[in-house]
């Protein structure tokens, strides 16, 4: 009997919540502390209309001021019926078990003929910090927070774009931002900027008309809308007006948060890495182009990182040299995430194609063993020494790199 290379689809998403019980469980869980100390009162005042009653922040919050409006309505109808501890924990375990999910779907389709990569994917995603540029980047954050309760929905949305499934790309992206205005707004964006760049500059010549690649045009200009009017609808109330753009950029980015508005504040440490991170990206995803069993797929990560690069020099030139107020809003580094998604993901692609080769399967496991802040070294370490193993391989045959390396 031959043995099962791939999980059925029951197995992968029974280890998909199992990946997300033991993240939570494993990886430094806690309640009540860090951003829990600013959500927490808020949603005890839903609960409790006497709660701190003479509290500023917790009132300018009742009062509808802010983005966790909705966010502390739906955990505070939740604690009505479970005490608050269990809640926090429940929906934590299901938010890293569903974007285990997604991660495991997404990389599935990616390397449909390494299915270890799904594994290792999720692996990396769920345990692994890596690169920290603007603080806001976490993929798995150790305790609840409304990015990690609608990053599943964010990245199936993004992917969903890339898929040129645009109208349920739009519809995941919607669903998230009532809990947080900003991931699941700027994730769908992304994806649809890319779908708009793939029809304008196509690999090939389009089999579609003109008329079919500006239907698609039109249709990604009303998702475009549909989601910038969603978020309108929802937070349009709360903004403040009575604040110049330069004094909103001077408060809220400057004296408030430069660490993740401010990108000439942020540490050089940060950018070396970061930089690292990237170029690791980019040797592991030149391997996979050459035998992605899609063509496509290389294409579509491509161009979804390029998107997040123009916005993260839009971050600069638009906060610190032509100040605008709503893309200082935007966080634009935040969605370095997507960057670490897709990262992890080629990681996970080109060392589940090396642990199952036959001649060589030990130098794979080298991009599995980088984790925290300098896992974007080792990942690059790993990934060239792979890269020039491969074409060594391919220039020279194994014979002679079984005298070179042993």
């Amino acid at each position: 009997m031959q043995p099962r290379t791939s999980l059925s689809k029951a197995d992968a998403v029974l280890f998909c919540v199992l990946a997300g019980l033991l993240a939570t469980l494993a990886t430094g869980y806690s309640f009540g502390d860090g951003n829990h100390i600013g959500h927490l009162p808020i949603v005890m005042r839903v609960l409790d209309a006497e709660y701190l009653a003479n509290d500023f922040f917790v009132n300018a919050n009742d009062a509808g001021v802010g983005p966790r409006y909705y966010y502390a309505r739906l955990l505070a109808l939740a604690i009505s019926v479970m005490p608050a501890h269990a809640v926090f924990l429940a929906l934590t375990i299901v938010s890293k078990s569903l974007l285990a999910l997604v991660t495991f779907h997404v990389a599935a389709r990616l390397y449909p003929r390494a299915p270890l990569a799904s594994v290792f994917a999720v692996a990396m995603v769920l345990c692994v910090e890596s690169i920290t540029l603007g603080a806001a980047t976490a993929l798995a954050e150790p305790r609840l927070e409304p990015a990690l309760l609608v990053r599943p929905f964010a990245l199936l949305s993004l992917w969903m774009a890339l898929e040129r499934r645009i109208f349920l790309s739009t519809a995941l992206a919607m669903a998230a931002i009532p809990i947080h205005p900003l991931v699941g707004l700027e994730a769908a964006g992304i994806g649809l900027m890319a779908h708009c760049l793939h029809v304008l500059f196509p690999a090939s010549k389009p089999a579609d008309g003109i008329r079919a690649r500006l239907r698609q045009l039109v249709g990604a200009g009303v998702c475009a809308m549909a989601l910038l009017g969603t978020v309108y609808l929802l937070f349009g109330q709360f903004v403040e007006r009575s604040l110049s753009t330069s004094q909103f950029i001077a408060i809220l980015c400057y004296n408030r948060a430069p660490h993740h508005y401010v990108p000439s504040t942020f540490p050089t440490r940060g950018y070396l890495l970061t930089g690292c991170f990237l170029l690791a990206m980019w040797v592991a995803w030149h391997s996979w182009k050459r035998d992605a069993s899609d063509p496509e797929n290389p294409r579509k990560v491509l161009l979804a990182n390029l998107v997040v690069v123009l916005l993260l020099c839009g971050g600069y030139l638009f906060v610190e040299v032509l100040p605008s107020r709503v893309f200082a809003a935007a966080q634009t580094f935040r969605t370095l995430f997507v960057v670490k998604w897709f990262g992890f993901l080629l990681f996970a692609g080109m060392a589940a194609r090396a642990v199952g080769a036959k001649h060589d399967p030990a130098s794979g496991w080298l991009l599995l063993l980088g984790s925290g802040l300098f896992q974007p070294v080792i990942a690059l370490i790993a990934t060239v020494f792979v890269a020039a193993r491969d074409r060594f391989r391919a220039s020279f045959g194994p014979g002679v790199l079984q005298i070179l390396f042993g």
